[in-house]
């Protein structure tokens, strides 16, 4: 397991990669095992991090936010992901402008439903409550039921958040972004988001020790 460590291309490793590095290695105890490879020099643990590279380390307190190569990849990386989210500015743009018209148009029907139905009611002779009961009763039950299909279609029930996620989403990465490569930029993100928490943990770790 040391061996594998010291070769390891990465200076930083998380800890459920060190776990399971340990146990293809054969440790069991993979707890006892980090306490012993740290308290040998080999590591440092900081929390859901481990630096596997002490020496570098060290050289690096003094000078963290410029030297550490963990900090170059960062800012490569951030620098990116801000090119990659640029092209999506256009398409951003429509899909706003279409989310937009999709709930103003769905307002503006619910907002005259109800206008409609308050004239018939109070105001338009000889229909009155009596009339007008039942035919809310029924706007009603037809409203239940097309939201009870939107659950059965999206196994979720309707929310201005949850349509966002079901239909403006699946939307943008097909429709308005057909030559975009969200495979790259997801793996992007996630490594920047990886990278991010490696950075605060081990900055977090110096400032304490």
């Amino acid at each position: 397991l040391k061996c594998r460590l010291k070769c390891s291309t990465n200076d930083a490793i998380t800890e459920q990669q060190f776990e399971s590095m340990a146990k293809e290695c054969g440790v069991t105890d993979t707890v006892a095992c980090r306490q012993l490879l740290m308290e040998a020099g080999c590591l440092v643990d900081f929390g859901s991090y481990i630096h596997l590279r002490p020496a570098v380390l060290l050289q690096q307190v003094n000078d963290w936010s410029v030297a550490t190569e963990t900090n170059i990849k960062l800012q490569s990386l951030i620098k990116e992901e801000a090119d990659l989210r640029s092209n999506l500015s256009d398409p951003l743009r429509k899909l706003s402008n279409w989310r937009r018209l999709v709930w103003s148009v769905a307002l503006a029907f619910s907002g005259l439903q109800m206008c409609i139905i308050a004239y018939l009611t109070f105001h338009e002779s000889g229909v009155g409550w009596d009339v007008m009961e039942p035919v809310s009763y029924f706007i009603g039950c037809y409203t239940s039921l097309l939201f009870f299909c939107y659950l059965l279609r999206y196994r979720r029930e309707h929310s201005y958040v949850g349509f966002d996620k079901t239909i403006v989403t699946p939307r943008l990465r097909g429709k308005y972004t057909r030559d975009f490569d969200w495979g790259k930029y997801d793996d992007l993100c996630a490594n920047l988001k990886s990278l991010e928490g490696q950075s605060f943990h081990m900055t977090q770790w110096m400032k304490k020790n």
